[in-house]
């Protein structure tokens, strides 16, 4: 199985039961524990591997998305479609599990970007300045999260996901005339 499928599949497993044992996490993703044990040492080896993989993800998502060109609301919808792929992987990131990786230091300036686009597009008039920009931005991850889930169960058709995200997201985020 390829690295980065691997990095997927046990962040979907982990998604679905944070706490799970490495044994638990091979049977789930499909490889034996020897496997998993050989790529991975330790928990915490493999759940840095895994940030690492978020924070490459990450930067890639916000290059394509272009976050500094149209609206914000362009912006977003952009930023919601090619971070959805990856949304499950994102929530390492996040994790108190995962607080002191070296990973995190490298995302935490693509994180400032978004932030301080969320101010910008408050400031220009394009979001609602009533609520901070920090629960704007957590608001995308939040979505995003839910509907990666409710993808993978097959609640959700993966074409619909980005619509629904954003159709709710702005309902609740456009600035009100």
């Amino acid at each position: 199985m390829e690295h980065e499928k691997l990095l997927h599949l046990l962040a979907a497993e982990l998604a679905r039961q944070p706490r799970a044992s490495m044994e638990k996490l091979a049977t789930a993703v499909g490889v034996s524990r020897a496997t998993l044990s050989r790529k991975f040492a330790t928990r915490d080896e493999m759940l840095n591997a895994l940030a690492a993989q978020a924070v490459l993800e990450y930067a890639l998502a916000l290059e394509r998305s272009r976050i500094e060109e149209d609206t914000a609301e362009e912006a977003i919808r952009r930023i919601v479609g090619n971070m959805l792929p990856s949304a499950e992987l994102y929530r390492v990131l996040e994790s108190p599990d995962c607080h002191d990786f070296p990973a995190l230091d490298a995302w935490h300036p693509y994180k400032q970007k978004l932030l301080e686009m969320h101010y910008l597009w408050q400031e220009r008039g394009e979001l609602r300045v009533d609520l901070p920009a920090v629960w704007l931005y957590e608001s995308i991850f939040i979505l995003l999260r839910g509907a990666a889930a409710m993808v993978r169960n097959g609640q959700l058709a993966r074409a619909d996901a980005v619509n629904a995200v954003c159709t709710l997201l702005f309902a609740g985020i456009r600035r009100q005339s």
